[in-house]
């Protein structure tokens, strides 16, 4: 168990990170003015042999009479080896993937969205690197039986 969260970022290696799925739908709206976009990250966790992390996206694009033209619903996944004596507190991997999971996952959202956007013929959305807002709706642990 380790003392701190810092010290997980030491004892963890990101193994891969990867889409896993993605899902495109498109809205009821006719006109794509662009209007405001509603996203949501949440990750999940679970631990086999490595330290899983899921990370859940929506984004909501909606045009400017707030009428949805588009939804775009994709999962990451982060696998990470761990290198520390036993298993770390709940508290700490939530920690983890708050802060540092994130860090990494983000550009590669980002890059994702970009393109999606582009590909979908919608007004080009990027992703802030802090889009979370310092704050992950949920991180849950889950043990292999």
């Amino acid at each position: 168990m380790t003392d701190t969260a810092s010290d997980l970022i030491d004892q963890l290696t990101l193994e891969t990170l990867f889409l896993d799925e993605c899902r495109v739908t498109r809205g009821e709206a006719e006109d794509a003015t662009p209007g405001k976009v509603e996203q949501e990250i949440e990750v999940e966790f679970s631990h086999q042999d490595d330290f899983v992390f899921t990370v859940l996206t929506t984004f909501r694009f909606l045009n400017a009479t707030e009428v949805l033209v588009a939804q775009i619903d994709a999962s990451f996944v982060a696998s990470y080896s761990h290198s520390g004596d036993g298993d770390p507190e709940h508290q700490e991997i939530e920690k983890y993937a708050q802060g540092p999971l994130l860090l990494t996952a983000v550009p590669f959202i980002r890059e994702f969205l970009a393109s999606m956007t582009n590909r979908l013929a919608l007004p080009p959305f990027y992703l802030p690197l802090f889009a979370h807002r310092g704050a992950v709706l949920r991180a849950r642990a889950r043990s292999a039986s």
